[in-house]
């Protein structure tokens, strides 16, 4: 089934490095790429462009295994901060995100990963948990190509986790909340996932009192701030809104979170099956 495609965009602007905002909150997409990713053709300024127009306040390049388009991005960007990252494929298929990284992340072993990214002063970040393929909890339970006692030492050492990822499947960002309920002081995130400038801005995190482009400060809210996550859905009708669950920091309030999706996932059939889906 062919995914949705929304139209609306955050009601947010900014001029300069002075914001103009309804609030004082930081929102940031975690988790998108450019051309310079070999499954993506959107160009630098088309990406830094869209981000901007969605009155998104920073986002994180991750291209992957290259961090080549971010110092492209930062002189492009007027309106919006660039968050230094990549996202890397691990010799085992599995995919690890580095953000506030300066050089390129050169191993592919798991934890050499992580630790690369923590020598540079970074945050390590678990992206698309049960995603087919490249989730590292797929790759887990699926696949077997990690054992117990690796899974926890993974864990031990990563910094962030992306609980919602506009790219997922519903039921993929569902097993990703119900398995990070027994992680409560895991600081959680979300992002696009962006393949193209549309997509921008349809997943990300709102942090309150956090306006900022100083990464330093970027950095340590995301590690100790609360949080709001937003995503777009469709509603019964099939329009665009926007849902939103807490992450606060020290414990998650996911109490709308797994009905809503498991909703959205029904009505989206419910559209398939009579022949009205996307």
């Amino acid at each position: 089934m062919k995914r949705p495609a929304f139209g609306t965009s955050l009601a947010n602007t900014a001029i300069g490095k002075i914001y103009v905002s309804r609030g004082i909150e930081m929102k940031i997409d975690l988790h998108v790429h450019t051309s310079h990713s070999f499954d993506c053709k959107s160009r630098v300024e088309d990406v830094v462009r869209s981000a901007e127009e969605a009155g998104l306040d920073a986002i994180a390049i991750t291209d992957h295994d290259t961090r080549s388009a971010v110092e492209l991005a930062s002189g492009l960007a007027r309106h919006v901060t660039i968050i230094p990252g990549t996202e890397i494929s691990s010799w085992k298929g599995i995919h690890i995100i580095g953000l506030f990284i300066h050089n390129e992340i050169v191993s592919r072993d798991i934890f050499e990963i992580i630790d690369e990214i923590h020598l540079q002063g970074g945050l390590a970040v678990i992206p698309h948990p049960f995603r087919h393929s490249t989730g590292l909890l797929y790759g887990k339970e699926k696949h077997h190509l990690f054992s117990g006692e690796d899974l926890k030492e993974i864990m031990s050492r990563i910094d962030l986790v992306e609980v919602i990822n506009y790219g997922c499947k519903s039921e993929e960002n569902i097993e990703a909340n119900t398995y990070f309920e027994a992680f409560p002081d895991l600081p959680q995130i979300a992002g696009s996932d962006a393949h193209e400038p549309s997509a921008i801005g349809r997943a990300y995190v709102e942090i309150p009192d956090a306006k900022t482009d100083n990464l330093d400060r970027i950095k340590r809210a995301l590690l100790k701030s609360s949080r709001v996550i937003r995503y777009e859905a469709f509603d019964i009708d099939g329009d665009s809104r926007k849902e939103k669950y807490l992450a606060g920091q020290g414990k998650n309030i996911f109490s709308n979170l797994k009905g809503s999706l498991i909703k959205i996932m029904a009505r989206i059939n419910r559209r398939s099956e009579s022949g009205d889906g996307p």
